[in-house]
Parts: C-alpha cells; sequence; structure tokens
C-alpha cells in the first residue's frame, strides 16, 4: 500500500491502494477498465512520479551552493543590488529590476546540479519493462518536462561577522520554484495535465570555509543516526504515545498514521533542541546558526523494514487437526473467523510479571510456534536485515535492540535561522529512524510472553483481529448448510457485513468473478479487503482501531498437489455473489476438480485456509458450495 504523499507543500497526494492491482493486467484500452480500479492506479501512478522526483532532488540537496563571483551577475555587488525581498521575505523595490538575461543565468547555474534530463528520464523510465501504467500513457512513453517558475524568483543576502579579525563575509539566497510537469491519460480517454512545484534554494557565500559548512549540514542529517540518540533511535516513548504501548505501538506500521508520528515528532521543540544540541558549526560566522522546524514538513516517508510473519496454510476441515505439535486449524479458525476467545487460557507477559491476563490461546500458539516457522523467525530475519542495511559495527549495539521497524523521511521547509532576521530554507534533508520496544535484546529462542517485543506482537494481532470481526461483523451460528444435496456443506465465514455504520459490505457482492481472470479477481479481492472507493471508511475504522499497516482478505487458487498458488489464479471456477441472496458461492465452471483458498493478512498474520468440504461427496466437493453467508 502506498502512503499518503506530502509533496513540495504545495501538492496532496493520496495513494490508498491494493498492492496487486492491474499489476499482471494485459493492456486495455482505459473504458475497459472499472473506474474505482483506475482512479487507485492513476493514485498509484503520481505517488510513484512523487517519489522518483523527491528522490532526484534530495540526492543532490548539498550541491546548490556556489561561491561568489568576483565581477559578473554572481558577484557581490550585483546580488546587493537585486535583493528584491527583505528579511521576511516580502517583495521590496530592488535596486535592479532582475532581466530576462539575468534569469536566464539563475537556471543555468541550477540547471548543473538539477541534471533535469536524468530527472525526465527517470520518469520516463518508469513505465519501460512494465505495462502497469500503459492504460495512462496510451502505451506509450511518458510526456514530461522540467522548467522553471521565472516569475518565483526571490534574492536576498546578509553579512556575516567573524569576531577573529572583524571582517564581514557575504551570505546571499536564491529562492527558485523547479515545475515538473506530465500528463495521463483519463476516465474518458483525454489527457489530463499534472504539474508538481518544489522549492530549491541556491545559496552563495564569499568565504569557502562558510560554504564547506554549509554543505556538511546536509551530511551531518544523513548521518544522526550514528550518534545513537533519540534523533533516529527511539523507544515507544519518544512519539508520545497516550494509550497503553503494548496496544499502539505497531500503528507505526499504519501509512497515514506513521506519517503523522513523524512529522509532529521533528516538528516538536524536544526534537528541535536536540538537533541543534547535535550538529556542530565550527565556522565562526555560523556558529549561532539554528535550525527552526516548526514548519517542517515530509516530502517523502520510506518504511525500509519491518518483522513480517512467515505465510502459514492450513487445510480446513470438520473437526480440529494436528500437525505435529502444530495448533489445530478448526480452533484457530475460530479465533479468526467467529470471535476471539479471551477465556480460554491464562498467561504472564514481561511488562506485568505478577498479574494473569486473559489470552485466546490459539491466537498466543500461533505466535508462538516454533522460532524457525513462526513470528520469532520474522524476528530473526528482520534483525539480519538491519544489520545488512547499517553495515556498522558501532551500531551493534542498537540493532541488537528489540526493533520492530526502520524506515527513512526526506524533510522540506527546515529553515537554518543564520542571525537575527536573516535565514535560509535548507534543501531537502535526509533522515533515517529506528523504532525499538525496548532496551532488550532480542532472544528468539523466549515465548512471545517473555520480551516486550513478542508481548506488543501479540496485543497487535489481538487489536487487529478484534478490529476485522467488528468491521465485518463476524457471527458464531450458521456453521452447516443443510443441503444433503450439496453435502451439508461448512460455511467457512459468516458476517452481516454492515454493523452499526458504514454501507454493507453484501452490497457490492452481488456479482460473478472468474478467479482465471486477473481484472475480475481483484475486483473480488479488493472488495473483500475493503478496498474500493465506497468502504474506504470500514477499511480505514478497521486499521486505525486495529493499528494495522496491512489488511488484506484475498481469494487464491488451489492447485492439485494441495498448494496455494499466491498473486496468480489457476482456478477456472466461478465465485458468485448472485446465485443465492446474500451468499458467495464457489462454483463450477468446467467439472475439473480444484479448490480454493481464504488468506488472511494483518501486521503478523499472513494465514491461508484450504477449503475442504468433508461432508460432501466427491462430485459435489467443490461445485456449489457456500463460502460466506450474510447472517
Amino acid at each position: 500500500m502506498k502512503k499518503l504523499l506530502a509533496f513540495f507543500g504545495a501538492t496532496s497526494l493520496i495513494a490508498n491502494l491494493s498492492a496487486n492491482i492491474l499489476a499482471c493486467a494485459p493492456k486495455n484500452e482505459v473504458n475497459d477498465v472499472n473506474t474505482s480500479i483506475l482512479s487507485q492506479l492513476i493514485a498509484e501512478f503520481i505517488a510513484e512520479i512523487s517519489k522518483i522526483i523527491s528522490d532526484h532532488f534530495s540526492k543532490r540537496a548539498s550541491d546548490f551552493s556556489f561561491q561568489t563571483e568576483e565581477v559578473g551577475f554572481f558577484s557581490v555587488e550585483s546580488l546587493e543590488s537585486h535583493k528584491n525581498v527583505d528579511n521576511n521575505e516580502k517583495p521590496i523595490e530592488p535596486l535592479e529590476t532582475l532581466t530576462q538575461d539575468d534569469i536566464d543565468k539563475i537556471v543555468a547555474k541550477i540547471a548543473g546540479p538539477l541534471q533535469k534530463n536524468d530527472l525526465k528520464d527517470a520518469i520516463d523510465q518508469l513505465i519501460i519493462g512494465s505495462n502497469k501504467y500503459s492504460i495512462l500513457t496510451n502505451n506509450g512513453t511518458i510526456d514530461s518536462n522540467v522548467d522553471f517558475d521565472r516569475d518565483q524568483i526571490a534574492i536576498n543576502y546578509t553579512k556575516l561577522s567573524r569576531d577573529t579579525d572583524g571582517k564581514d563575509f557575504f551570505m546571499a539566497d536564491i529562492k527558485t520554484v523547479i515545475e515538473v510537469s506530465y500528463t495521463y491519460v483519463g476516465f474518458k480517454g483525454e489527457l489530463i495535465p499534472k504539474k508538481i512545484r518544489s522549492n530549491l534554494t541556491l545559496t552563495l557565500f564569499e568565504d569557502e570555509g562558510l560554504k564547506l559548512e554549509f554543505e556538511s549540514l546536509y551530511k551531518q542529517f544523513e548521518e544522526i543516526h550514528l550518534l545513537k540518540n533519540e534523533l533516529s533511535w527511539w523507544d515507544y516513548a519518544t512519539l508520545d504515545y497516550d494509550m497503553m504501548e503494548r496496544y499502539k505501538m505497531f500503528e507505526i506500521y499504519n501509512d497515514f498514521i506513521r506519517e503523522g508520528k513523524l512529522r509532529a515528532y521533528y516538528r516538536s521543540q524536544k526534537f528541535q533542541n536536540l538537533l541543534n544540541e547535535n550538529l556542530t558549526h565550527e565556522q565562526e560566522g555560523l556558529k549561532d546558526a539554528k535550525l527552526v522546524l516548526d514548519k517542517a514538513d515530509i516530502l517523502d516517508d520510506t518504511l525500509l523494514g519491518k518483522i513480517t510473519p512467515n505465510k502459514d496454510t492450513r487445510n480446513y476441515e470438520n473437526a480440529a487437526t494436528s500437525n505435529g505439535d502444530k495448533p489445530g486449524a478448526a480452533g484457530l479458525h475460530s479465533s479468526l473467523f467467529k470471535r476471539i476467545q479471551r477465556n480460554i487460557g491464562t498467561t504472564h507477559f514481561h511488562s506485568s510479571p505478577d498479574d494473569q491476563i486473559l489470552i485466546d490461546r490459539a491466537i498466543f500458539d500461533l505466535l508462538n510456534w516454533d522460532s524457525d516457522t513462526g513470528i520469532r523467525n520474522g524476528i530473526k530475519t528482520y534483525q539480519e536485515q538491519l544489520q545488512e542495511h547499517f553495515a556498522n559495527d558501532d551500531l551493534d549495539e542498537m540493532i541488537q535492540r528489540e526493533n520492530f521497524a526502520n524506515g527513512k523521511v526526506s524533510l522540506q521547509d527546515v529553515s537554518l535561522e543564520i542571525q537575527d532576521g536573516y535565514s535560509v530554507n535548507l534543501n531537502t534533508v535526509n533522515m533515517e529512524w529506528i523504532l525499538a520496544t525496548s532496551t532488550d535484546k532480542v532472544d528468539v529462542d523466549k515465548e512471545i510472553n517473555q520480551t516486550y517485543l513478542g508481548e506488543a506482537i501479540f496485543f497487535n494481532t489481538d487489536a487487529g483481529i478484534k478490529a476485522f470481526q467488528d468491521v465485518w461483523v463476524t457471527r458464531e451460528y450458521g456453521n452447516t448448510i443443510q443441503n444433503a444435496e450439496l453435502g451439508n456443506p461448512r460455511v467457512f465465514m459468516v458476517a452481516s457485513g454492515a454493523g452499526k455504520t458504514g454501507k454493507d459490505i453484501w452490497n457490492y457482492l452481488k456479482s460473478d468473478w472468474q478467479l482465471n481472470n486477473v481484472e475480475q479477481h481483484n475486483n473480488l479481492n479488493n472488495i473483500l479487503s475493503l478496498q474500493i472507493d465506497e468502504l474506504s471508511d470500514k477499511r480505514q475504522q478497521l486499521l486505525t482501531s486495529g493499528y494495522q499497516g496491512v489488511f488484506n482478505l484475498l481469494i487464491w487458487g488451489v492447485d492439485t498437489n494441495n498448494v496455494v498458488q499466491f498473486d496468480k489464479s489457476i482456478s477456472n471456477y466461478t465465485i458468485s455473489g448472485e446465485k443465492n441472496f446474500n451468499q458467495l458461492v464457489h462454483e463450477s465452471s468446467s467439472g475439473e476438480v480444484g479448490k480454493i483458498a481464504f488468506n488472511l493478512k494483518l501486521n503478523f498474520l499472513d494465514i491461508s485456509y484450504i477449503l475442504h468440504y468433508s461432508d460432501a461427496s466427491l462430485a459435489s466437493e467443490i461445485a456449489n458450495q457456500t463460502l460466506m453467508q450474510k447472517g
């Protein structure tokens, strides 16, 4: 799922997307594609272009500083005469008005480090090698361009005093606006123009030492995680959570919530003070400089790594089964798709060793399954990824803590106050972060209730399942359809789909879907996962009340070897919501024997159930079986 992007302070792009929409779809005309799917595809397309642009600018942020010239437009005398804003950035009458030739010189100065042809090529490359966005580009290339808003150039300057020799040094900043434009094909086949504007600051120094120190600020930002403090290495308390940590800390996996939390933290006085205490200024003219972040915004936010569960597949049968010591499928199915049963077991948790807490034993056992296959293996894999990513011996102690997520932000609108009355807007700055549950080291041999990290995983999963059940309004009853001709099939899931608020999910399931048609398959899965516009309020309720960054309820085909075919469909069967009112039925269209599987994904769950109706006769084992029922 893409995130909410606040791009360059001028364009807000919302891309709340399905990860698999049209990823493998054949090239189609715009009119052949469902409007809801196309709107999501457009949002994803815009978000990907925004990411390309933000990466391009952040990599070159420190390259727009120069020394002043002895003579010419970029000399001290010339820049002083062309000053057209005061220290509060209000327009003033310059001594000399900027001519077209002057503007051309500014544009040429920026063009070198900007490398706009490289940016244009990177945007054009988005569709090469993939047909994912071909319907938005008429199966061609992206018509993109990079230019300047020549009416938005602002020049200001100051004099920096040096106590050592009493000499003043000149510093100027030229604010410019870069415009990146492109087009895509809209809902009616029309070309839609899109323009993204980016503020860019060109700084000029009379003194080479001041120039180099100013440029070093960007490098200090990028390496600040090496300081091993709350600038980039946090525990749960850093982000000021109000609720019990074990329930809420994993909302950092939710893209929208995470961005809001990070923005609030970077704007806080606590972070600003810590940042100014740790960034060093050696040159006399910059010694009193302070960073101001009260208007800082997130240009781009990337979740680099997190703990992910292994896929777990079970056969859904009449009675509880056991595979070695593995918990039975039927017992776990009841916890996931009917209701959580917190009265069937008690245990002690790391944060409250003296208290006995009621738990659902099936969920606890699933997460606590041995370290080679369960969630503890996901923790171990994540730690190894952290070590590979940072590859820094000095950080080993931090990396070995009970960490659960790390990421990177590109910040914009960060200001450097050089002296009273004069500030310079920095170009995009990058920071990495990592979130740890405690100072304890990871121990995957311990059960999940014996560590802060495992405890948080358990209660996050518990909250996510409850949110899923509340939004779908799952029911206890309706396990068996009394129909001897169909073999008295068992219904996998019974849910009212309405709840107290929002639209009834069943209103959107009154259709037929062919599992071997990628578009139809995606349409069905988008409804089940609440990823259509009409059900977005329900999805948001599930993600936020369950503190999830991931929720998908999917149907996949199963091959003759009983293997779930993730990310591809091999079944020739129809999933019908029309045949029987308020039922989702798996009906045969070819007569071949085959199965399907339900796949549920939350932050720390990725579990599939292969549906097998053991009460049914062989002839009707698959055909006409009720999968879901409204109740």
